[in-house]
């Protein structure tokens, strides 16, 4: 994070010198971060990435085909074959291969940026979720994007008009649950897309779509639990193959610990950093105290970080300016940056593509968006009380909309296939993704546990092991004949059997 900021002519019209520089320095929060600037010799492309040196620390953009070629990346890949190799030139070799798909086959979190100067065109791609976040705007001469809106409120033609139906939205979720924004023409960029920019205007290609087979044979938990076992080890390893220092925030929960059973697997408990974050640290049964427990057992570097209420709203400002006000659950960033001072490059995330746990008790609609914290604004009876009748009126009647605009991104009729889907298509991406976006300016994040292959895994277990994480919780569990698919495989020697007994029963 940040990301990466532009301006590109679709008029043939050469770019103003001063907007993209302008536009660059809205999200540059820190004097620290590197930045490199790119304008094409016509002046009709202007590209500005903003970057933490963490990742792809190299200068860009990458260059090719003579220099007619010119790629830019922010995030990471974690392809097995771009180990030993520069991302870019990766993303380069596809992108000759297979054209406007050359994004199905990456896997990772990443906004993309192609200058193909023969064929006079730009693309913009992103990943599977949409993680690294991506806002735009064209008022059908220039196309502009940014990862912060604030970028984007530097654009002239940008009319600062109040999107009403994003407001409703808001009030009802603390979210957004579609691309809108609260302003009216900015939209975020959908996931799993190629935007293809030319003087003809803007195309829009979908490489790739969640889907969930169901109906097929039951292959039996043994055979799940050893897959699953072997794509969790898989998608942590490719994210810890570099020479950087990571932290994994340890709780009592499955996903962290999932995350760090695989890391001892290959680096050291003393190589890894374990965190933890809140008021207190010794209330019995809390994340935190259980995450000390397990640091102490396994010898990893912990570090508990103390909040205070005071802190939080001393910080609200500075958390919602650097947000943007996209989630309601406001928290302490200084944290963060006491982190990175910590010297963590990269934090290790917990967030998944398991669905929810709780609320397994779905069989319609209605209760398939509560379960993952989607509400419907006329049953929020608060704002009955507080808003005038006609903008209550107005505000159920946008949210009935967005309701069944959402509804109809997915044709699939099984409602737990529909309640997985969603958790991928909004929760994670429109939850979790601004949530962590204010964390990330401060240190890097990966998400192990939604990389592409255990994606694919998941979209292919029957329905029953789905359920409320059901497949993940039973092996993490250890429970009696799975321990030979277990992910802390080096923590059931004799000598650490304490520390798997904490593991299994941190709950």
């Amino acid at each position: 994070m940040p990301g990466l900021v532009g301006v590109v002519s679709l008029s043939g019209a050469e770019i103003g010198p001063g907007l993209v520089p302008a536009m660059r320095d809205a999200i540059r929060h820190r004097d620290w971060y590197q930045v490199d600037d790119y304008v094409n010799a016509r002046g009709t492309v202007a590209i500005s990435r903003v970057n933490l040196g963490i990742i792809n620390e190299g200068k860009q953009p990458y260059s090719a085909r003579n220099g007619q070629v010119k790629v830019f990346l922010h995030g990471e890949i974690c392809n097995d074959d771009v180990a030993d190799s520069d991302p870019l030139e990766f993303i380069y070799r596809l992108y000759e291969k297979r054209g406007l798909d050359f994004a199905s086959v990456l896997n990772g979190s990443f906004v993309i940026v192609i200058v193909d100067e023969d064929e006079d065109a730009v693309l913009v791609a992103n990943d599977r979720v949409a993680y690294k976040p991506l806002f735009w705007f064209s008022d059908g001469r220039t196309f502009y994007f940014g990862p912060e809106m604030k970028s984007l409120l530097l654009v002239p033609s940008l009319e600062r008009k109040l999107n009403l139906a994003a407001v409703a939205d808001f009030l009802t979720n603390g979210h957004f649950t579609r691309e809108h924004t609260l302003i009216e023409g900015l939209e975020t960029m959908d996931r799993a897309t190629v935007l293809k920019l030319t003087a003809g205007g803007m195309a829009r290609h979908k490489y790739w779509e969640h889907d969930f087979e169901t109906g097929g044979e039951d292959r039996g938990s043994e055979h799940y639990q050893e897959t699953m076992a072997g794509l969790l080890r898989q998608a942590v390893s490719r994210r810890i193959r570099t020479d950087n220092t990571y932290g994994i925030p340890l709780s009592g929960g499955y996903d962290s610990r999932g995350i760090l059973g695989c890391c001892l697997e290959e680096k050291s408990a003393q190589e890894l950093h374990t965190i933890s974050w809140g008021r207190e640290e010794d209330v019995p049964g809390s994340d935190c105290a259980i995450a000390r427990r397990l640091a102490q057992k396994l010898g990893t570097q912990h570090r508990f970080y103390r909040l205070s209420a005071e802190e939080i709203v001393g910080n609200f400002r500075d958390f919602i300016l650097l947000g943007e006000g996209l989630t309601d659950f406001p928290e302490s960033y200084d944290v963060f940056h006491k982190i990175r001072e910590q010297g963590i490059d990269i934090m290790l995330r917990g967030d998944h593509c398991f669905g929810s746990a709780k609320w397994l008790k779905v069989h319609d609609e209605h209760t398939m968006f509560l379960s993952i914290g989607l509400k419907a604004l006329q049953n929020i009876e608060r704002y009955r009380k507080v808003l005038q009748p006609s903008y209550y009126r107005s505000f159920c009647e946008f949210d009935a909309e967005t309701i069944r605009h959402l509804s109809s991104r997915y044709s699939g009729r099984n409602v737990h296939d529909r309640r997985n889907y969603f958790y991928l298509d909004v929760r994670t991406r429109h939850y979790f993704g601004p949530l962590n976006y204010v964390k990330n300016c401060a240190v890097e994040s990966f998400t192990p546990l939604l990389d592409y292959d255990l994606m694919d895994f998941v979209s292919t277990l029957p329905v029953r092991y789905r359920l409320g994480k059901n497949l993940l919780v039973y092996m993490l569990r250890c429970r009696q004949g799975a321990k030979r698919y277990c992910l802390a495989c080096k923590l059931l020697s004799g000598r650490d059997r304490l520390v798997w007994g904490l593991l299994r029963g941190a709950r």
